[in-house]
């Protein structure tokens, strides 16, 4: 594949950060975040395959475990032999992946809101049909449409659609283009990504999980990941459901700078 699209942040001579969006992301995901981390990092966020302004001709690239490789190569152009990471959602599978197998690379990771994976066959099967659909519908509907049934799926009840938050992250995910999305979800989505549950006392990063109080499936999971971890803890995040960096950006961004301290 092309390059990562990718901007960066801050002074060079800073310990970098690097961060991957959720879903839909790209890399205004986190343009309300590195303002208050450029000051002590070097802050480098990237548009992960179909997403934004990275390009893939491979469909092989979109997959969980050629996308890690690839992104080990993009640190390499940028001399970047380790690094702290900051993920969501779909990028926090990518970094469950990242710190099981490239443990040298990281050494503090901050993982929201996701999952290293489901652990039966049984589930990935029917995370499949899901993910096939919703790939079906991202063909089939406009974006502005598709985003409309994306988040009003049950683990997005507590988001405040009326919101300002809410409405700017609608354009940012409207930046995207639908085919790629498609593609994205039915070759990196959670049905298809091999289960990282018996690999991941194999981590050596310090490792933080945040999850929203409302968020109870995510609570479980991390709780249960977090526990096979050799260094790793959970942070429940108040008012505030599976997005928390967008729903209590207050006390995501303080609990971010006293982990990183």
């Amino acid at each position: 594949m092309k390059r990562f699209h990718y901007a960066a942040y801050g002074d060079k001579e800073k310990p970098p950060l690097l961060f991957l969006h959720g879903f839909m992301g790209n890399t205004d995901e986190w343009g309300a975040i590195v303002p208050f981390l450029s000051g002590n990092f070097y802050c480098i966020v990237v548009d992960l395959p179909g997403h934004g302004r990275t390009a893939v001709q491979d469909e092989e690239d979109y997959r969980l475990e050629k996308c890690a490789a690839n992104l080990i190569l993009f640190l390499d152009t940028l001399n970047i032999n380790a690094c702290h990471l900051v993920s969501y959602s779909m990028g926090g599978r990518l970094a469950f992946y990242l710190a099981v197998f490239y443990p040298e690379r990281f050494e503090k990771i901050i993982i929201e809101s996701a999952s290293p994976g489901l652990p039966t066959r049984k589930e990935r099967r029917a995370r499949v049909k899901h993910d096939r659909k919703m790939a079906r519908q991202l063909e089939a509907l406009p974006l502005n449409q598709f985003l409309q049934t994306w988040y009003n799926q049950p683990i997005f009840s507590s988001l405040d659609k009326e919101s300002k938050p809410y409405q700017e992250m609608i354009q940012i995910r409207m930046k995207n283009n639908s085919s790629r999305l498609s593609l994205s979800l039915q070759q990196m989505g959670a049905g298809v990504q091999a289960p990282l549950w018996d690999k991941l006392d194999q981590i050596s990063a310090d490792v933080l999980f945040i999850v929203g109080e409302k968020d109870a499936k995510f609570i479980q999971i991390g709780n249960a990941a977090v526990a096979r971890c050799r260094r790793a803890k959970v942070k429940i995040i108040a008012n505030a459901g599976h997005n928390v960096h967008l729903e209590n950006r207050t006390e995501y961004i303080k609990q971010v700078n006293l982990f990183f301290e």
